[in-house]
């Protein structure tokens, strides 16, 4: 009987000492991906000597939950209705954008580039991979309105930040936003994380998935499996370009056609054979704008009314 009690006591001790261990293991994951912490890339002045003619202005928001959020903006002399709202991705910056920013202002397009939560200039410890980031998104296309009432916003992002814009769409943009163009989105969280640890470390890492995302529930008030862009998309109603790199073993090809089943509406699909993650338009730059600003001027209603 001792000898049972005593092995019942060493059995629970040694799952109390695991999952203590798993559990600290969890912690020190999300803690390493999703505490970047404000000021994380911070916007190097003169660093990226914009086009004379493209004079950036600073903007700034204060998102729902208190986070301020700051952005570069690229007016036209003109007002032509057009707007381009352009979302970076993980640990990257709005200065990094800057040859979306100039492909779009050069087809006469005002163009938004914020950074992300914990990005840049904006504030905020935690990155949200795109959950968060989608209601900061929603915001600065309100801002886009209230400035112009009758502008045509096309909702561009990249990686992180095309997974943001897919849930943003699932969410419910302002009417204004005729268009979503999502290059190298991952389909949710938990997927990507799987992945991630599995590819990076070892497939029997992906088991830290389940304490990672009850971790980040803690800190972020979601779960991995709640963050998902695959989920969002099936309630969008906006027109989706969907684009993604052949070659992408960062973002798996794979994810795109899951996203792009799984939309309901008006879509189209581009996939650069060659280009790895986030390298779409600078492997095949023409074939990549061409698709990108076609897709824009059939969803326009100045297009359509004309």
């Amino acid at each position: 009987m001792k000898l049972l009690k005593y092995t019942a006591a060493a059995a629970l001790g040694a799952a109390a000492a695991f999952l203590v261990v798993y559990f600290a293991l969890a912690g020190v994951l999300v803690e390493a991906v999703l505490h970047i912490g404000s000021g994380n890339a911070v916007a190097a002045e003169g660093m990226l000597a914009w086009p004379d003619d493209m004079e950036p202005e600073k903007l700034y928001i204060c998102a729902d939950d208190g986070v301020e959020l700051a952005a570069l903006c690229f007016r036209q002399e003109e007002e032509s209705g057009n707007w381009a709202l352009v979302l970076h991705g993980y640990t990257s910056k709005k200065e990094e954008m800057r040859s979306y920013a100039q492909k779009y202002y050069e087809q006469g397009y005002s163009v938004l580039l914020p950074d992300q939560r914990a990005h840049g200039e904006s504030s905020g410890e935690y990155c949200g991979m795109g959950w968060l980031e989608r209601l900061d998104a929603i915001k600065w296309a309100e801002r886009i309105v209230e400035e112009e009432p009758n502008a045509e916003i096309v909702l561009h992002g990249v990686s992180m930040g095309a997974a943001a814009a897919l849930m943003a769409a699932g969410e419910g943009l302002p009417e204004n936003v005729t268009a979503v163009v999502s290059d190298c989105a991952f389909t949710d969280v938990k997927s990507i994380m799987a992945h991630q640890l599995s590819s990076r470390l070892d497939k029997r890492a992906a088991i830290l998935g389940f304490g990672g995302s009850l971790v980040t529930k803690l800190r972020l008030g979601c779960t991995w499996d709640e963050a998902s862009a695959v989920d969002m998309v099936e309630k969008s109603k906006v027109p989706i370009l969907f684009i993604h790199g052949g070659a992408d073993k960062f973002v798996p090809t794979q994810m795109v056609h899951e996203l792009y089943t799984a939309a309901p509406g008006t879509k189209e699909l581009l996939i650069v054979p060659e280009a790895e993650h986030a390298g779409a338009a600078y492997t095949d730059t023409e074939k990549y704008w061409t698709a990108v600003f076609d897709f824009a001027a059939k969803h326009s209603s100045m297009h359509k009314n004309g």
